[in-house]
């Protein structure tokens, strides 16, 4: 909280903050990198970089995947933090054809909103992140674990719209963040159904497996973010957390 009241008495620090999201989300995933053969991190914020092929990306295009897990007036910042992330997408030049946004879309219209159909990251109103071009994917009760990992492997319903799908080759760069609640090794969807770092790790394996992705940037913004990611084996994906083990966010 006093993070968030830091960012809304500075907006400079805010337009920093932005710009550094806009990098990490679509450069860090194309950046030089190299084999560490382990575990690095770096202070606050962990990092765990995976095996990762030398050399710079030569992807042809990106795709994001962002969710927000939780519902409900409660967990307003959740819903903020997603459409924050697909702001930076859009403004950035992503179309809403290459991302897929899961979120409750309870707030913007709660009884309890006093600005009513607007969804604010900051305390000075200045943005608001539920603007007419947001398209939301999967709302309400279809923001579900199977459905999240069903849209990172590819494996929908027949029938299902192409815009509750990514479409990724072997040359496409592929961005995922997840913001909500969860405990050591697994992330609640709306406190009924929940994602272990088995689940996630074995989506990443078979992200790999049908080459759905060139490389991959996962972001987890959540308390005890980096265990989600014990499991882990798949190649080229790097992974950012927002907490470690035992620690709140």
């Amino acid at each position: 909280n006093s993070f968030c009241t830091l960012l809304a008495s500075n907006p400079t620090m805010m337009t920093i903050l932005r710009s550094v999201v806009a990098v990490v989300v679509l450069a860090a995933a194309v950046a030089t990198a190299h084999d560490s053969g382990h575990e690095k991190r770096l202070h606050p914020l962990p990092i765990k970089p995976g095996r990762l092929t030398p050399g710079a990306s030569n992807h042809t295009d990106q795709w994001a995947v962002i969710v927000a897990t939780s519902r409900f007036w409660h967990n307003y910042r959740h819903s903020t933090n997603a459409l924050e992330v697909y702001r930076v997408f859009r403004d950035s030049g992503v179309p809403d054809s290459h991302i897929v946004l899961m979120l409750a879309d309870d707030v913007a219209c709660e009884p309890r909103n006093v600005f009513p159909s607007t969804v604010h990251g900051t305390f000075d109103l200045k943005t608001n992140t539920m603007c007419a071009d947001v398209e939301v994917d999967f709302a309400g009760d279809s923001v579900t674990a199977i459905n999240f990992l069903r849209v990172l492997t590819g494996r929908m319903p027949a029938g299902t719209p192409a815009r509750q799908q990514i479409f990724p080759g072997p040359n496409s760069n592929v961005f995922i963040y997840l913001t909500g609640h969860s405990g050591a090794h697994f992330m609640k969807f709306h406190d009924y159904d929940f994602m272990t770092s088995y689940d996630l790790g074995d989506a990443f394996a078979t992200m790999h497996r049908l080459n759905r992705y060139q490389r991959l940037l996962f972001s987890v913004d959540t308390c005890q973010a980096e265990t989600i990611f014990t499991h882990i084996t798949a190649p080229n994906v790097v992974s950012l957390s927002s907490s470690a083990e035992y620690q709140n966010s």
